[in-house]
C-alpha cells in the first residue's frame, strides 16, 4: 500500500479522534484595563492608543478616571474613587509599590505605560489565555460599543 493510499484510508480516522482539523478552543478577548486622568498630562497619548485598541476583536478596552490628580485645582468630571480604589487593588495583586498615570493594567497580570506601544503590545501577546466560555453576561456600555466582559480569574 503506498503512501498516499495509507493516508486517504486514515483521514477519516483521524478526524474522528480529533487529529485531523483540530480547532483551538476560542480564547476570550484580553481584558485591557487603563487608568487615566484628564488632570494628567501625559494621558492624551494613552487615551489615543487604547481607542486604536478598542477598534480589535481580541480585546476589551476599559478605561477608569483616578480621581487622586482632582486636588491640583482642577477635577476630572469623570474622576471615580473606585477606580483609584481598583487601581490600588492591582498595585497589591501586581506586587507594585506605586501606582500611576497613565497605567495600562493587560488582563490583570501585568501593566505598562498606557502609551508605550511597543510595551503594550508585547504584554497582549503574553496575556494568559482565558477560555471563552468563562465569560459572564454583564452589561457595558460606552456610547454606541456594548459587549461582553470576562469574569476576573479571581471570582
Amino acid at each position: 500500500m503506498t503512501t498516499k493510499y495509507l493516508i486517504w484510508a486514515l483521514t477519516p480516522l483521524l478526524a474522528l479522534l480529533g487529529l485531523a482539523g483540530a480547532q483551538a478552543e476560542p480564547r476570550a478577548p484580553v481584558v485591557l484595563e487603563l487608568f487615566t486622568s484628564q488632570g494628567c498630562d501625559s494621558c492624551p497619548p494613552a487615551d489615543a492608543y487604547l481607542g486604536e485598541l478598542s477598534g480589535r476583536a481580541d480585546l476589551v478596552a476599559l478605561a477608569f478616571h483616578v480621581d487622586y490628580w482632582d486636588h491640583i485645582g482642577w477635577k476630572d468630571p469623570y474622576s471615580m474613587a473606585a477606580a483609584t480604589k481598583r487601581q490600588e487593588a492591582y498595585r497589591r495583586s501586581l506586587g507594585e509599590r506605586i501606582i500611576y498615570t497613565p497605567q495600562l493594567v493587560i488582563q490583570g497580570a501585568a501593566h505598562e505605560v498606557g502609551s508605550d506601544r511597543g510595551g503594550v503590545a508585547r504584554a497582549i501577546d503574553a496575556a494568559p489565555a482565558r477560555p471563552w466560555s468563562s465569560t459572564t453576561p454583564c452589561a457595558v456600555s460606552a456610547g454606541w460599543r456594548r459587549g461582553r466582559v470576562p469574569r476576573s480569574p479571581s471570582t
